[in-house]
């Protein structure tokens, strides 16, 4: 619905399809018909379900390029093979490629980016014959989706780099990512951030931080505590200040066209709820009492469902697609119900999202891998180094080819 009043307004972004209009608003066959030569390209993590499957299926109706990002890449191509192409058989004329991601895991996000670098710079068959005349083929990303997430285990787990798993995934794993590919983003391309208006429920700065600063700081990483609401809530704060830092340093370094925003999707029953301790699935060691409580909880989830959760997967996908796809968005911003909302007080502080900044590159860094050292690539560079792991690294880093799935 958001695809139809975004293309009937005349409201899509540039690097959107269009087609002519028929009775049901999309278009002529249900795909948008282009509007310009070169073809829109998304980059999607955690696109094999839920809130993520329906944002894959809307871009590549607006006829975008897709690189669908999944931990389970066998779940990815079901998704794409059978439910998508039963939903909407007008993909079936796109390409939606598939890039085994798990952000849990350093390595996996460094592979996963070079990947997306070499299908993303080696994609010219929609370019006109000046552009392939060019020496470098660059900065094609026009949208770049941290949409994957893990949501409150019951037990206290880590990543890959022993980094507490709520904060390392939700946080930490799309922080990396978004910086390895941001030299590789088009003009006008936007990184959007899935947060949650649970990060209103986030803990508050403490004066005993281990920092010089006389101003109490948040406290990221915790040696012992572990509350799996709070490091939830704590994240999804997270994914906000970055989307905030980030716009701020977007401006600074000239780049005034790229857009950084977050938002809230609305609370919806998909498998982001398999870990947590509503989840049949999921394992507790709380006492019997609590135990007996969750098992009655578990047996009533069809009524906790309607009671609770307020959007359906469709709808809950709405606000994600209409910051991807329409025309322009407010740098910066939060968006709730497809229009800019306002935070917390906590997520508009200026020094704690520095803070936050510079604490996420100095992890990354301290656990053995290489950022960038700008944001962006030079405009007179020649062709842009792929990034690779730190050869301090034991884990190995063998490359691994993306799965393309041409839907045809």
């Amino acid at each position: 619905e958001v695809l139809k009043v975004l293309n009937r307004s005349n409201n899509l972004a540039h690097y959107c399809q269009r087609k002519e209009k028929d009775n049901d608003g999309v278009g002529v066959g249900g795909v948008l018909r282009r509007r310009r030569q070169r073809q829109g390209i998304a980059v999607v993590t955690g696109g094999n379900s839920g809130i993520g499957a329906v944002t894959v299926e809307t871009l590549a109706l607006a006829g975008m390029k897709v690189i669908l990002c999944a931990r389970n890449v066998n779940a990815a191509k079901q998704m794409v093979e059978q439910q998508l192409q039963l939903v909407s058989p007008a993909i079936k004329q796109q390409n939606i490629q598939i890039q085994q991601l798990d952000l849990s895991d350093f390595n996996s996000i460094q592979q996963a980016a070079n990947n997306i670098i070499i299908l993303t710079t080696d994609d010219d068959d929609d370019d006109d014959d000046d552009e392939k005349n060019n020496k470098t083929k660059k900065k094609k990303i026009d949208v770049l989706i941290n949409n994957a997430g893990v949501l409150a285990p019951s037990t206290k787990q880590f990543t890959a780099q022993e980094i507490e798993l709520t904060f390392g995934v939700n946080h930490v794993g799309p922080h990396m990512l978004t910086r390895l590919l941001l030299p590789h983003m088009a003009k006008g391309g936007r990184i959007i951030n899935v947060a949650s208006t649970a990060h209103r429920m986030a803990s508050t700065p403490s004066s005993s931080s281990s920092s010089s600063s006389s101003k109490p700081q948040m406290v990221w990483q915790r040696e012992n505590d572990y509350q799996e609401w709070r490091e939830y809530s704590d994240s999804k704060l997270a994914n906000i200040l970055f989307a905030k830092r980030l716009q701020e340093l977007c401006m600074q370094a000239g780049r005034t066209d790229i857009s950084s925003v977050s938002l809230h999707p609305g609370v919806i029953g998909t498998n982001l709820w398999r870990n947590s301790p509503l989840s049949s699935s999921s394992s507790t060691s709380s006492s019997s009492s609590s135990s007996s409580f969750l098992q009655l909880l578990r047996l009533v989830r069809p009524l906790v469902n309607t009671v609770f959760f307020d959007k359906t997967v469709d709808q809950g996908a709405a606000t994600t697609v209409y910051c991807a796809l329409t025309e322009r968005v407010d740098g910066g911003s939060y968006y709730d119900n497809c229009r800019v909302a306002q935070t917390s007080q906590l997520a508009e502080d200026v020094d704690t999202r520095k803070h936050l900044w510079e604490f996420t590159e100095h992890l990354i860094q301290q656990k053995g891998f290489t950022l960038p050292e700008t944001l962006f690539a030079k405009e007179e560079d020649g062709d842009i180094s792929i990034p690779t792991t730190n050869a301090g690294n034991e884990k190995d880093t063998t490359t691994t080819e993306a799965t393309t799935i041409p839907l045809q």
